[in-house]
């Protein structure tokens, strides 16, 4: 571990390298990791040497290795059967919830849930009115182009 540090204690730039290279065996990997660790000006040397280096290349038949470990592909129709239970478990839970069985399920009264008809008494008036002043309007027009051809 002599070759790792420079007189003054620092790490050596050919450890650097070799750090970054991955050609250092595990103690001296961890020697100089723990160093960086407490060391500012070495820490900054040696993050900025990994910057440099760029992204590490995968081993040969990494690609490859990873594809055959992961599991294949669920067909088309798994796919569609998995998202049709979650799809009835989904409107199940919403009927359950909005038409008030979980309330009787749990021995509640259901006195305060009443859902009736909304009353429709203004939507009604609005429409009526609107649609005699459309009436007036029209026979206006009506009635005054007529006497234009006069």
């Amino acid at each position: 571990m002599n070759g790792l540090f420079t007189p003054d204690g620092h790490i050596s730039e050919s450890t650097l390298r070799e750090f970054v290279e991955g050609s250092l065996d595990a103690a001296a990997m961890l020697a100089v990791a723990e160093h960086a660790a407490d060391c500012g000006p070495c820490a900054e040397r040696l993050a900025r040497a990994v910057e440099k280096s760029g992204p590490a290349v995968p081993p040969a038949g990494f690609t490859e290795e990873v594809r055959r470990r992961l599991p294949r592909g669920q067909s088309r129709t798994e796919l569609f059967l998995y998202s049709a239970r979650v799809a009835l478990a989904a409107c199940a839970a919403l009927f359950l919830i909005f038409s008030g069985t979980l309330r009787t399920l749990a021995g509640q009264k259901d006195s305060s849930l009443r859902i009736g008809a909304p009353g429709f008494s203004a939507v009604e008036q609005i429409s009526t009115r609107l649609n005699g002043f459309s009436q007036q309007l029209l026979h206006w027009e009506v009635f005054h182009h007529a006497e234009e051809k006069k």
